[in-house]
């Protein structure tokens, strides 16, 4: 991961991959590789563990979204989407790493919530002389919203700063896939 990337929150990286497999064969190689949240045992402290399940996500026979197995929680690891389209050479599979969805909802929740708080702060400071005299440090508590979500997002992807490799890895492995140029 370069430096660039970890600094971006909202970095992805996209690939084209194909197999000779068949849509179904790809699901079902996906699937026999899987963490399932129905199996605690995968999900307990020193029981089985990533090296018999590396990824954990789910699957269809129209794509998938897979993550690296870590046994903690980080949102801010990259998640492997990617659509199975049956062609007669056998599957293309365009594929995004990047946040997840529910991350990326969140994350534009939070700034937006601390961007419309500083500039009701703003606002308010510019619009009431006495008050500013008051209360400028309020400008800091936005301020900080934001400081302190882009610091969890950068340790966070610092963190799964190998995930992204180990997802492409993965799939060109398991798929007997190459990456093919757009």
């Amino acid at each position: 991961m370069t430096l660039a990337e970890l600094l971006n929150p909202l970095a992805r990286t996209r690939v084209v991959l194909a197999t000779a497999l068949s849509p179904e064969e790809c699901e079902r190689r996906l699937r026999a590789n899987f963490v399932s949240w129905r199996m605690p045992s995968a999900w307990l402290p020193f029981a089985t563990g990533p090296e018999e399940f590396p990824v954990a996500g789910r699957v269809t026979r129209r794509g998938f979204a897979v993550r690296k197995f870590i046994r903690y929680g980080n949102s801010f690891q990259p998640t492997a989407r990617g659509e199975l389209v049956p062609v007669p050479e056998g599957t293309r599979i365009p594929v995004t790493v990047g946040l997840s969805r529910l991350t990326l909802a969140f994350g534009a929740f939070w700034v937006g919530f601390a961007t419309l708080f500083l500039v009701g702060v703003i606002w308010t400071l510019l619009m009431s002389p006495a008050r500013a005299s008051n209360d400028p440090m309020l400008v800091l508590v936005p301020l900080g919203m934001l400081g302190v979500f882009y610091a969890m997002a950068i340790f966070g992807r610092f963190l799964a700063r190998g995930h992204t490799r180990f997802l492409l890895s993965f799939l060109l492995e398991h798929l007997d896939a190459r990456e093919v140029h757009h």
